[in-house]
């Protein structure tokens, strides 16, 4: 992504970065037309296999490569304007940020600054990955997950080019294609496994600098052709085409990186084999678009963080993100994106002898260990709460902000194996004597119901088993649950999950009544919730299914607290538009279609849990200044004890 040497600069390499990257903000700013942005970032990948293979390839034909060289050349690009980026996060952050986030930050800073962020946030995004991770606009640090990647790549390149150079220069494009080979090869078979980590993975994105490395090998025959005007003409309007269809016509509801991932990444290679084309240059030597291409690097430093913070003081007030705000968003990217190029990134680059090769390994060592050494005296503080004032207590605010009611209990590890002791802890009732009539079973949907469980047990003095899994809803024997999983192992720990509840409780003649809960969405899961539900009733169980709550758009607790993080006074209450619930009630509606025989005959007994929530026209998340909710989805404590009673009734009955 930074800049070349003037002596390799090429004008179509940089309009393929300025698209490139006006891709990817266009899409982070969910601007109209560009649903497919994020191919900005393979856009780049082939453009760095190119670009660095060639430099290698050169310095080796003309023997002066140097590894020493290369590395420092290459953290000269990357590091400075990185650190700057990293730093005024950090300093706004202290102002501003929840001391939870605000371990996060500082620890993802470290990471990105050396060059592991891809891993990490492989590890932390959870079940959606990364565009969801868009979504939730969390991390500042999202973007940087690429420059790890690259930096990876940059890391193992020149060992393996040069090993191939001098062992097999008679034969270096045969080898270097059949790592291309091998490389799409292990990119097709993950595209059968894929994980959310393979968006971050580097051997899942190899080929596509190995693409790009490729064509530094090219036969010369080959490369000929290309020379051809008629032929560079249409290679580069091709490629061209290629990359704008992919903006426009791809969208993050695809399975990425895959094989539409071909479109933006032959588009890159068709474009800088025509790199003499004639019939784009009024587009690629754009002035414009040349000044955007200078700046690519720091404009995509720049956006993400902007767009996160103003997402997190919108979150806070309340209000929408309007073209007014996103005009001077653009525009503050702008303006401190022209900065960073013009007195960080040229300055570094262009006074070589002030800025040594020496300085700048000592300078990347220093800014490292002064990053770790903030990451872990803030982890210790535990995010510094008295940053704030006193407002904020740093027991609520570090880790999941989860009431205490809420521990791993009676909640399975979702990214673990089944653990089958649950039986001796996991009861409704102190009382372990007491008969276990009930199964309470389901996901972290259902879990966030235990205290009303709990205590509606201990009224009637009953007792059952409060199984739940995160991530994991009820389904029949050895079905797969269809949901999105982040780890490789969790959609077969679930189908373990549910086997052992089918095969060591639901055959117990003692259990009379099993209770269904669960994060209710569109999809084939509606279907199998149905269809476990009348399997059980014919097995002569009473089953109780709680229907669907209302899933706010924001993280409740969070945004009360931001807002006392900006000293303002907590909202009393906010709502959601009962119409943006529509979907859920749907599922609602059909879901009772289904089971109308069974809800008639008392076989099932419906919790209409909506309606604890919403009005006619209305939802409640808090409501005169009391949270229902801890998170974006879950429930407090005494939003769930307000469900006892009916509890009491669906058990009763």
């Amino acid at each position: 992504m930074p800049a070349a040497d003037k002596s390799n600069f090429r004008l179509d390499i940089n309009a393929l970065r300025a698209f490139a990257v006006l891709a990817v903000i266009a899409y982070h700013f969910d601007i109209l037309g560009f649903p497919g942005g994020f191919v900005g970032v393979d856009v780049f990948f082939v453009i760095s296999g190119f670009l660095i293979t060639s430099q290698i390839q050169q310095s080796l034909i003309e023997g002066r490569f140097s590894f020493a060289n290369f590395f420092t050349s290459r953290l000269r690009r990357i590091v400075p304007a990185l650190a700057v980026m990293c730093f005024v996060i950090l300093i706004f952050g202290w102002f501003y940020v929840l001391p939870s986030e605000y371990i996060s930050h500082t620890k993802t800073a470290f990471q990105a600054l050396f060059f592991g962020s891809n891993y990490a946030f492989g590890k932390t995004e959870g079940g959606g990955g990364y565009f969801d991770a868009v979504q939730t606009s969390v991390s500042p640090f999202l973007h940087t997950w690429s420059l790890s990647i690259e930096g990876q790549f940059y890391l193992i390149l020149p060992f393996v080019w040069v090993l191939i150079y001098k062992l097999w220069n008679k034969r270096q494009e045969h080898l270097v294609f059949a790592l291309l080979v091998i490389a799409l090869t292990y990119f097709a078979y993950d595209t059968t496994q894929h994980t959310e980590q393979s968006f971050y993975s580097l051997p899942v994105r190899a080929w596509e600098f190995l693409v790009g490395a490729s064509l530094v090998v090219l036969p010369v025959s080959l490369k000929r052709i290309f020379k051809s005007n008629l032929v560079a003409n249409l290679s580069s309007a091709a490629g061209l085409i290629c990359i704008f269809a992919s903006v426009y016509f791809l969208n993050n509801t695809l399975l990425w990186p895959s094989a539409w991932t071909l479109l933006p990444v032959v588009g890159a290679v068709l474009v800088l084999l025509g790199q003499d084309a004639s019939n784009t240059r009024w587009l690629i030597g754009n002035w414009l678009v040349q000044r955007i291409g200078d700046m690519s690097y720091s404009l995509y430093l720049w956006h993400w963080p902007l767009i996160v913070f103003a997402k997190y003081f919108a979150n806070a007030l309340s209000i929408e993100i309007s073209v007014t705000i996103t005009s001077v968003i653009l525009l503050t990217t702008t303006a401190l994106s022209y900065f960073s190029w013009r007195y960080v990134e040229k300055p570094v680059r262009e006074k070589r002898t002030f800025w040594t090769n020496k300085k700048i390994v000592a300078a990347f060592v220093m800014i490292v260990f002064v990053f770790w050494s903030v990451w872990r005296t803030v982890a210790i503080g535990e995010g510094f709460a008295n940053r704030f004032g006193g407002q904020i207590d740093p027991k609520v605010f570090v880790g999941m902000l989860k009431p205490p009611v809420y521990g791993a209990t009676c909640i399975d590890d979702q990214r673990a194996p089944v653990n089958k002791d649950f039986a001796k802890v996991c009861q409704l009732h102190d009382d372990k004597s007491l008969k276990t009539e009930v199964l309470v079973w389901g996901d972290s949907h259902m879990h966030h119901y235990y205290p009303a469980f709990r205590k509606a047990a201990k009224e009637l003095t009953m007792n059952g088993y409060f199984f739940t899994r995160g991530g994991c809803h009820a389904t029949l024997l050895n079905e797969t649950p269809w949901h999105r999983y982040s780890h490789p192992h969790e959609s077969q720990f679930c189908i373990d999950f549910n086997a052992h509840i089918h095969n060591q409780y639901l055959s117990n003649p003692q259990i009379k009544t099993v209770v269904l809960g669960r994060k209710w969405f569109d999809g084939e899961s509606v279907y199998q919730t149905i269809d476990l539900v009348k399997t059980l009733t014919k097995l002569d169980k009473k089953v109780v299914l709680i229907g669907a709550i209302p899933k706010p758009n924001i993280n409740v607790l969070e945004v009360l607290l931001k807002r006392k993080a900006i000293n303002l006074e907590p909202q009393q209450n906010i709502t959601l538009a009962r119409e943006k619930m529509a979907y859920l009630d749907g599922i609602d509606d059909y879901v009772k279609q289904q089971l109308a025989t069974e809800i008639a005959e008392g076989k099932v007994i419906w919790v209409q849990a909506m309606d604890y929530f919403c009005t006619a026209t209305d939802c409640s998340l808090v409501k005169d200044g009391i949270n229902n909710y801890w998170d974006a989805s879950h429930i407090t404590e005494a939003k769930a004890l307000e469900f006892t009673e009916e509890f009491k009734r669906a058990l009763r009955n």
